[in-house]
């Protein structure tokens, strides 16, 4: 790591300190010390991954990067290189010009927004307990959930930039900030495709007035717009406004990718005549839980409180990629972010965290090491099992409005 390379490094540390003094963590000197230690720490965690090499970055992200850097950098986005998304495809543009190792950049980008994506948990905690307590302790924990550290720091992935603007989403529409919501939601689909496990939520939104149906135009329009930099560079609009399409086309193969869905369950080699049917089975179980989270909430209209409509975004999250077929390791990574949330708003939904998180690491394990720790399905097993203290969460704000994340 170059001395250039280092001190961008450390501003983003320092950006991240500024962050949390900003949302005033620093409520005494003790404060001070754990709250600077412990993000000192998470950053810590993060150099040791830094020059970790994965077959990603070999075969697809620095292959881009040096596309741009041998086309005219952001002239390069005229041609259709990859099969990311133009906003992430003008950040390796951008790297492309810069005399840093294309590595450890694209992982700072990451990086930065692991530290967006802390803050709105944090947000939302704060939201419903009203503790900066626990607003601290959330933002801290969601820097150290290994899913989100390896993700940036090793893999080089950036889920965390379309789970940061989902949360920041969820976060506006809990406020009824509509519009913001809207424009958020689209910046997270924008960047990854994952965003259709948060994006459902809309329905529910939409159904108990957070989000008003008059705004739903500022969805489309500021998606387009994220792609306009492109298109007038030189894109094909027909690529720009299908590239999800095509991703979606190419999920063919085999039920599962190292994912804790229930396609974990249907041993290697296994071979029936239903399993022909089996990924619309998967996709007729997922389409069942968006209307049924809808058609709950209409039965239920009067008795939902915030406290439910952020269970119904978390399960979502977690049941969407439960369900459906071709689903990869990384795909739990929302869930994993928002069962942290759910377990410092409610301490009692904690299980339903620790649960997810499991599931999600023995997919990372059998990634990161080419060989399972456990069998997939213990860790289908396990998402089910977070699955249903999820719906436990659900069932007690319908019945209990006053829930305990108003105590403290």
């Amino acid at each position: 790591m170059t001395l250039i390379s280092m001190a961008l490094f450390l501003l983003i540390f320092l950006g991240a300190c500024a962050v949390v003094c900003r949302e005033g963590f620093f409520t005494s000197a003790a404060s001070v010390f754990s709250t600077v230690a412990a993000l000192t720490a998470a950053f810590a965690v993060r150099v040791f991954l830094l020059d970790s090499v994965t077959d990603d970055y070999t075969n697809f992200l620095s292959v881009w990067v040096q596309y741009f850097r041998d086309n005219g950098g952001f002239a390069g986005i005229a041609d259709i290189v990859g099969n990311y998304n133009l906003p992430y495809l003008y950040f390796l543009a951008l790297f492309s010009y810069i005399p840093i190792d294309d590595l450890y950049l694209i992982k700072y980008l990451s990086i930065i927004f692991d530290v967006v994506l802390a803050w709105g948990i944090g947000r939302i905690v704060f939201f419903f307990t009203d503790s900066i307590a626990r607003q601290r302790a959330a933002f801290l924990a969601a820097m150290f959930l290994p899913t989100v550290a390896l993700n940036s720091a090793w893999w080089g992935q950036c889920d965390s930039i379309f789970a940061a603007f989902c949360v920041i989403s969820l976060y506006h529409a809990l406020n009824g900030r509509s519009k913001l919501s809207l424009a958020f939601a689209a910046l997270a689909l924008s960047f990854k495709v994952q965003a259709v496990f948060f994006l459902p939520i809309f329905g529910v939104l939409l159904l108990t007035g957070l989000v008003r149906a008059r705004d739903v135009w500022v969805f489309p329009a500021v998606f387009v717009a994220t792609l306009l930099p492109g298109i007038l560079l030189g894109h094909p609009i027909g690529d720009a406004l299908t590239i999800y399409l095509r991703q979606v086309d190419g999920a063919t193969g085999v039920l599962n990718y190292n994912s804790a869905s229930i396609y974990a369950f249907i041993p290697y080699n296994y071979s029936a005549l239903w399993l022909d049917y089996a990924e619309y089975i998967g996709i007729a179980l997922a389409v069942g839980l968006v209307y049924t989270t809808m058609l709950w909430t209409v039965a239920r209209y009067r008795s939902t409180t915030l406290g439910t409509v952020f269970g119904f975004a978390v399960l979502l999250a977690l049941g969407i990629p439960l369900f459906l077929p071709y689903m990869h390791e990384r795909y739990f990574y929302l869930a994993d972010v928002l069962t942290l949330a759910l377990a410092f708003v409610s301490p009692a939904s904690f299980p339903a965290c620790v649960l997810c998180l499991f599931g999600s690491l023995l997919g990372y394990y059998a990634y990161i090491n080419g060989v399972f720790l456990l069998p997939m399905a213990v860790g289908a097993v396990a998402m089910v099992a977070a699955f249903a203290v999820i719906c436990a969460y659900i069932h007690k704000s319908f019945v209990t409005p006053e829930l305990d994340y108003y105590e403290e």
